[in-house]
């Protein structure tokens, strides 16, 4: 429960839109002062530790995360229309192949 930490001086660290730029700015400022403790926080309603909270500075910002969502999103299709692309170029492949063997067997003398 979150009020168990309230023991002794402490702060309150509130972010509506990024919930990695706060946990990055205060681990990053605990760990070059040494004053700053972290005790817990929450997201999205749930009680997290320390350690919780170093996994969430140790993410990348929200751009990059956006970024490379995108960028799954964009090679889903892509990848969908190369593989069937895939498949009348197979086709066009092994008939050109069944067309050459057919010519060779055909300029051949009979023996």
């Amino acid at each position: 429960m979150l009020k168990d930490h309230f023991k002794g001086p402490g702060a309150v660290a509130i972010s509506y839109h990024d919930p990695v730029a706060p946990a990055k700015i205060l681990t990053k400022f605990a760990d070059d002062s040494k004053k700053l403790e972290i005790r817990a926080a929450v997201l999205n309603g749930k009680l997290i530790d320390l350690s919780g909270v170093r996994a969430l500075a140790a993410l990348p910002p929200r751009e990059v995360l956006l970024g490379q969502l995108l960028a799954v999103m964009l090679d889903v299709p892509t990848s969908v229309v190369r593989v069937l692309a895939g498949v009348p170029r197979g086709l066009v492949n092994l008939l050109a192949a069944l067309k050459d063997q057919k010519e060779a067997a055909g300029a051949q003398p009979a023996v």
